[in-house]
């Protein structure tokens, strides 16, 4: 039983299956058939963001829905475009757990959502699409991640920015120690032997939400999922 882990063992019947899917596919209703051929209570999709859908049309077409079988994606499969085009009587009821929804002011508070306000209002008024690309969760990581590494190496700089170097800014960085992530949950590198042997990852926090069929509705905010993972197969410090 690994430290924090309440729920090991509380489902003595558990039994999952893992379907191997090639990146990059264009029909996998071979796996999705296998999938759902398998009566889930559940589905945890993990894969590139690109193949997301790709596999949900495939499980639709063979009668699946998200409240029926639910299923967990990260937000890098999040596109809110696509969800409306399918449809709510398919994609209702999804769950999408990772960063903060930075397109979805109204499932946040505080700092968050007056960061995922900016974040609507800046991607509308730079983007080509900003309307479109603002739903897509690979876009919401990346304006987060050069927001981050502006204020690391701004920090790195000390008010100098001739002075940033790329020395500088991994010191700065591997210190961090609940550094405010912008559009996130904090950086902790400094404290991050106590994740190890996930010690890349800085900050296990994340948060889920899920779809309702029009917008997304935040369900569990800033948990982590390490102690699920530690003490099973799953554990590759074991």
């Amino acid at each position: 039983k690994a430290e924090g882990n309440t729920a090991k063992g509380s489902i003595p019947d558990l039994t999952h299956i893992g379907v191997a899917i090639k990146p990059g596919q264009a029909d996998v209703t071979p796996q999705a058939t296998q999938v759902l051929d398998f009566k889930p209570d559940g589905i945890i999709y993990s894969a590139q963001g690109a193949d997301c859908w790709t596999f949900i049309n495939s499980m639709a077409k063979l009668g699946w829905k998200a409240e029926t079988t639910p299923i967990a994606l990260s937000t890098a499969c999040l596109d809110i475009a696509k969800m409306k085009e399918i449809g709510p009587g398919i994609t209702k009821g999804i769950y999408f757990v990772g960063a903060a929804p930075l397109a979805n002011p109204e499932a946040l508070s505080g700092q968050r959502k007056a960061e995922s306000q900016k974040y609507v209002e800046k991607m509308t008024q730079y983007a080509a699409n900003g309307k479109d690309v603002l739903g897509k969760g690979f876009a919401g990581a990346g304006f987060s991640s050069i927001m981050n590494i502006w204020m690391v190496g701004t920090v790195a700089a000390n008010g100098n920015p001739a002075t940033l170097t790329s020395d500088g800014f991994v010191k700065t960085f591997s210190g961090t120690a609940n550094h405010h992530m912008w559009g996130g949950t904090g950086l902790d590198c400094a404290g991050a032997a106590k994740l190890a042997p996930y010690t890349a990852v800085c900050n296990s926090l994340v948060s889920a939400q899920q779809w309702d069929g029009e917008k997304l509705v935040s369900t569990k905010a800033d948990f982590s999922g390490l102690p699920l993972v530690g003490g099973t197969e799953l554990d590759f410090g074991k």
